[in-house]
């Protein structure tokens, strides 16, 4: 779709210079001398690259018209964000950098959520999440609101935990001791109560020396995998974690 280039605005997809680009800001010109022109930023959506162009109403562009979707973040690791389609359970993960203030806009998103939860009338001020007192029901049933659960592995991700989150969510190809470890000191850095986070352990591995070793470390729960598979696979499969449940 062709659009001229005092027509671009942000948060359009444009191609420009073989590639994909985002638009970030745009501010229309008016030079004393010479022609008006729109000042556009632009990031690719592939290579991670910011580029600042001028286009005069003359110039024309491809506007690049995408499908939307929409996904439900899950949680996010020390370089990627991963979402859930919720239709039918498709995982996907982005990479920090492409989602540039989105990764600021997840925390405010979940603090004014708790507004609403906890409040009769809500209401946040944020950078980027802003509104005035309004009501929101039902309210949930568990209070003081459901928990807030932060998956990754990094000490920026234990920071975020600590500042705002109910729990961990480690996943076992990490260092489990040193993650706790760390947790720990991070949560008296913040004055955080360590008991007042919860910590699973995504995907643990069915054994039973590796599960007690768990606890031992004072991990809430682990959460064992099951495959999308027919019922009675799923079912075996459970009948082999039982074992699992005594100490």
């Amino acid at each position: 779709m062709k659009i001229l280039g005092n027509e671009i605005k942000p948060g359009m997809i444009i191609e420009h210079n073989n590639d994909l680009w985002s638009v970030l800001k745009t501010q229309h010109v008016k030079p004393g001398k010479g022609g008006a022109f729109n000042q556009v930023e632009l990031k690719s959506v592939k290579k991670r690259i910011k580029l600042n162009e001028r286009f005069r109403s003359s110039d024309s562009v491809e506007r690049a018209i995408l499908n939307e979707k929409k996904f439900n973040f899950l949680y996010k690791d020390e370089n990627n964000c991963h979402f859930m389609d919720q239709a039918n359970f498709e995982q996907i993960e982005i990479n920090k950098s492409i989602l540039g203030e989105k990764n600021k806009l997840l925390k405010e998103n979940i603090l004014a959520m708790k507004q609403f939860w906890t409040e009769e009338k809500g209401e946040f001020h944020g950078e980027f999440v802003d509104f005035d007192p309004a009501f929101s029901w039902p309210k949930p049933a568990q209070r003081p609101h459901p928990p807030i659960i932060l998956g990754g592995e990094t000490d920026y991700t234990l920071k975020r935990v600590v500042d705002f989150c109910d729990g961990w969510l480690p996943r076992p190809r990490a260092d489990i001791v040193d993650g706790m470890t760390r947790l720990r000191r991070v949560a008296e850095e913040g004055g955080r109560d360590l008991s007042s986070i919860s910590v699973s352990v995504f995907g643990a591995p069915p054994e039973k020396e590796k599960l007690q070793s768990y606890d031992e470390l004072g991990i809430h729960r682990a959460l064992l995998r099951i495959p999308t598979e027919d019922r009675d696979t799923c079912f075996k499969l459970l009948d082999s974690y039982m074992p699992l449940l005594g100490k």
